[in-house]
């Protein structure tokens, strides 16, 4: 299965905001939420909103 271009383009967006969420939380030593975000989409979000990500 082959990705549209467009699907393509939110991957990277949604990789982008995933790694910039990662590094704002590595600088925060906030280790143990990378863990919790992988599998809470809900707190990934509110998290995204809270680094002003969204």
């Amino acid at each position: 299965m082959t990705l549209s271009m467009c699907d393509k383009e939110n991957q990277e967006i949604g990789e982008e905001k995933m790694l910039m969420l990662i590094q704002r939380l590595i600088a925060d030593q906030r280790f143990d939420e990378i863990e919790r975000i992988k599998d809470d989409k809900n707190y990934r979000v509110e998290l995204y909103k809270g680094y002003h990500i969204v």
